[in-house]
């Protein structure tokens, strides 16, 4: 998916059946998005106005202040879009981190041998549980350096 201004834009239009730009501008507050579309100019919404945008695009606001930033970059300073593009990739997986670390905590509490309130391992200070958690800590940090 191509998520540039012009994207943004005919996807806010879509999803809130609305006609012309014109309408569009008025539901975002502004006096006109007409320069918004043209390639040539380095014109890009606020950020007050690209979180509107986002909302009714569909996209989470975060995301759509990233492709912002992206796209300021590409005018003023190309070098730092690979930068942007991790965070934006981060963002994006963000919630199957979540996601992932939930079901290895839930499993690690179910499957945990505790006897009483202190805590503490019934085998011993160096537990099967405790090896599996460092285990999935190692792998997880890992996973979130390559991104």
């Amino acid at each position: 998916m191509k998520n540039d201004l012009n994207w943004y834009m005919n996807e806010a239009k879509r999803l809130n059946d609305i006609k012309s730009d014109r309408k569009l501008a008025i539901v975002l507050g502004v006096s006109g998005v007409g320069l918004w579309r043209h390639p040539e100019r380095h014109v890009v919404p606020e950020q007050s106005v690209m979180v509107k945008l986002s909302k009714l695009a569909g996209v989470p606001e975060e995301l759509g202040l990233i492709d912002r930033d992206i796209w300021v970059a590409g005018f003023k300073a190309p070098e730092t879009i690979p930068f942007y593009e991790k965070i934006k990739k981060s963002l994006k997986t963000l919630p199957q981190y979540a996601a992932m670390l939930s079901v290895f905590a839930a499993l690690l509490i179910s499957f945990s041998d505790i006897d009483d309130n202190s805590g503490t391992p019934s085998n011993g200070a160096s537990s099967p549980v405790e090896y599996i958690l460092w285990k999935i800590i190692v792998v997880v940090q890992w996973w979130i350096d390559t991104i």
